[in-house]
């Protein structure tokens, strides 16, 4: 009989270190971490984890593992095995002892010891040891010799490197992204080489929405990307595709065959249950995917949000809101289930509940998120523009102070399309120039171009599209969301009502996805509109608007009611067009008043009378 089996999972230990010499202080658990989890056979319990666990048991999530405290985290996580480490120095040579205890009966399972000459050959010793501990746990020597590449290859030789990469991935696995960035910068610093500190780098800033930074880095890991290990491969790849190419179908490949290869894995997971959910609207697909995710670990961003948003997305309010309470007892500091509450507080009124979240987010970096879209958007979505400048200034003010440019240049972009949107074309030209003196990103550029658009500005939109498209011919945002939404925009203006639905096929499969707002069906809808065609209009705007509960935060979900009342007068009915304005008048009851659509409605709904 093996000592484990594939279902069962490993708790790796804190080494104890008798030398006297700090470099190995956390530089050998991440090493032999890394070597271990080459294999498909062995799990080992994550770190982000082990800190959750840690503050469950009311500890620090800094502490260390050792003794009873990694006991008590195998009896709360039903974890079967610990590995113990040591290293201790004998004259010039280190002895490295690993030792695989049974975690309810504290019976070794296996056991390894290596001596190494000489400090520089500690790691080398190290990997052997990981090896041979492998074969003794029952990994079949076929799988080991498949997964097995020496440590140096896949992280450093340098224990310097590595003990700043290792406190760099504890302190990202506690989600605190700003304070492992100057770690993984150390790392690369002290190894040019090092493929999965740059890795760390991209993800730190990605995570933040600093797109330059994140692609440099993320390109510098793929560049050295036979320097990681197999496993790691997978998330260097599809990170690249995510970050770099926006290549949606290869990133989403790759997570499928990184799942195959690790099916207990929890990031391929989480990774499609955010595809599925934020940029396809595929949401009983997200909600599935999302279970699987927390069936891996109970506390997963990518679980959170794929329910939550697959909920949404089919207005299954309630639902929702139970999920995601019952998420806030556990986890009351996560991102996702805050984003998420307050989107379903909205959609069901609790104005309440929606500022909780906001006073949440108020002041820290992670919340300026929340604060510069969504808070921005429901207030676009009650027609409060004055609030929502407020809002946006607030947020950008966060990101500005910490040198997060790209994000603040997003917001205020975000800001540019929904003015646009409601014909303030000279606000909107005039945030459009502001976001793109800070930076031009995708992250601002996609939101400009497409406000330049709404604007009329078809000079500096056509530039923008151009160039968009020649920067980046695989991404899908690019080629998928915006240009086609902003080439059916201009094309519209014309009268070319033809070639703007043509443009507008590429977004078929995005057009119902959060991340876009309905942008892609509520363009079609206006060239309908802009071709008189009402009972086409009518139907595109009623598309939005029964996504009422994932429409709450969404400027467009609003205007839709205008743009339904506009289709029913063309197509002659005025009943229906007058109760479409009526709706839109009730929503924006407390609208600011100098808005241009609302003018322009209320003009209308006159004429009707």
């Amino acid at each position: 009989a093996h000592a484990l089996t594939e279902k069962d999972t490993i708790l790796l230990s804190d080494f104890i270190n008798t030398t006297g010499d700090p470099v190995f202080d956390g530089t050998l658990r991440q090493a032999l971490a890394v070597q271990l989890q080459q294999s498909p056979f062995l799990y080992i319990f994550p770190d982000k984890r082990v800190g959750e666990t840690l503050q469950h048991m009311g500890r620090s999530p800094n502490e260390r593992v050792t003794g009873e405290v990694a006991r008590e985290i195998c009896e709360r996580e039903n974890i079967k095995a610990a590995l113990n480490g040591s290293i201790s120095a004998l004259g010039s040579q280190y002895v490295i002892s690993v030792d695989a205890l049974n975690c309810r009966t504290g019976d070794s399972l296996a056991r390894t010891q290596f001596t190494a000459e000489s400090k520089e050959k500690v790691l080398a010793a190290l990997a052997e040891a990981a090896t041979q501990l492998r074969s003794k746990l029952g990994e079949s020597l076929a799988s080991i010799q498949k997964f097995d590449r020496p440590i140096q290859e896949v992280t450093t030789s340098s224990l310097e490197a590595l003990k700043a990469f290792s406190r760099a991935v504890q302190v990202d696995s506690l989600g605190q992204d700003l304070a492992a960035i100057p770690l993984y910068e150390r790392a690369v610093e002290l190894d040019p080489n090092f493929a999965s500190a740059y890795a760390g780098l991209a993800g730190s800033y990605a995570n933040q929405g600093e797109e330059a930074r994140s692609m440099e880095y993320e390109k510098r890991a793929y560049a050295l990307r036979d320097r990681v290990s197999d496993k790691e491969r997978f998330t260097v790849d599809s990170s690249y595709h995510w970050m770099v190419t926006g290549n949606l179908d290869k990133e989403m490949e790759v997570e499928g065959l990184f799942h195959q290869a690790y099916p207990r894995e929890e990031e391929p997971v989480n990774n499609l249950a955010f595809n599925y959910c934020i940029d396809l609207g595929q949401f009983q697909k997200a909600i599935q995917l999302g279970y699987d995710t927390l069936k891996i670990n109970p506390h997963s961003k990518g679980g959170y949000m794929g329910v939550a948003c697959g909920f949404l997305g089919l207005n299954r309010v309630d639902e929702a809101k139970t999920f995601l309470e019952n998420a806030l007892t556990n986890d009351p500091d996560e991102f996702t289930v805050r984003l998420n509450l307050y989107r379903v507080y909205s959609a069901l009124g609790d104005e309440a509940g929606a500022q909780r979240q906001v006073k949440w987010a108020s002041g820290n970096l992670l919340g300026a998120g929340l604060i510069g879209f969504d808070v921005v958007g429901r207030a676009a979505w009650l027609g409060k523009f004055k609030n929502a400048e407020q809002f946006s200034a607030q947020a950008v003010r966060i990101f500005n102070s910490n040198n997060f440019k790209d994000t603040a240049a997003g917001a205020i972009a975000y800001l540019a399309l929904t003015e646009a949107a409601v014909g303030n074309y000279t606000a909107a030209r005039q945030q459009a120039a502001a976001s793109l003196a800070l930076s031009r990103t995708r992250v601002n550029l996609l939101p400009v171009a497409l406000a330049l658009a709404l604007a009329d500005d078809a000079s500096a939109a056509r530039k923008m599209i151009d160039a968009l498209r020649s920067s980046y011919p695989a991404d899908f945002q690019v080629n998928g969301v915006f240009i086609p939404s902003a080439e059916a925009l201009l094309q519209s203006s014309h009268g070319n009502t033809v070639a703007a639905l043509q443009a507008l096929e590429p977004a078929t499969r995005y057009e119902m996805a959060p991340a876009f707002g309905c942008l892609p069906v509520y363009v079609r809808g206006l060239t309908h509109l802009r071709a008189h065609q009402g009972k086409d209009a009518a139907a595109e705007f009623q598309r939005i608007l029964d996504r009422r509960a994932i429409g709450a935060v969404q400027p467009l979900y609003a205007l839709s009611h205008v743009g339904l009342a506009r289709a029913y007068s063309l197509s002659g009915d005025k009943a229906k067009a007058r109760t479409a304005y009526q709706d839109f008048f009730a929503l924006w009851k407390d609208a600011d008043p100098d808005v241009p659509i609302l003018l322009a409605a209320k003009s209308e709904y006159a004429k009707l009378q």
